[in-house]
């Protein structure tokens, strides 16, 4: 079975899951608006970091890209 390393699973995973796929969708919304990344990661509170990934790929794919981002860092696996 796939086990996503780095990530911990816990009763509340999915929870995350869709709170973090909705701030990218904010995030998202917040880019058509002109809004810099400093002011959305303070909105969010999420790093600046986070939202110029999320910038990036929403530049590069549109509001889909931003679906189903994993984290920065997580390596995912196959065990």
């Amino acid at each position: 079975m796939p086990i996503a390393c780095g990530i911990r699973k816990g009763a509340d995973w999915p929870k995350r899951l869709v709170f973090r796929d909705k701030l990218r969708m904010e995030a998202g919304e917040r880019f058509v608006q002109g809004d810099e990344n400093a002011v959305i990661a303070h909105d969010l509170r999420v790093s600046v970091r986070s939202v110029q990934r999320w910038r990036k790929a929403w530049s590069q794919g549109g509001p889909r890209s931003l679906a189903g981002l994993q984290r920065a860092g997580v390596i995912t696996a196959v065990r």
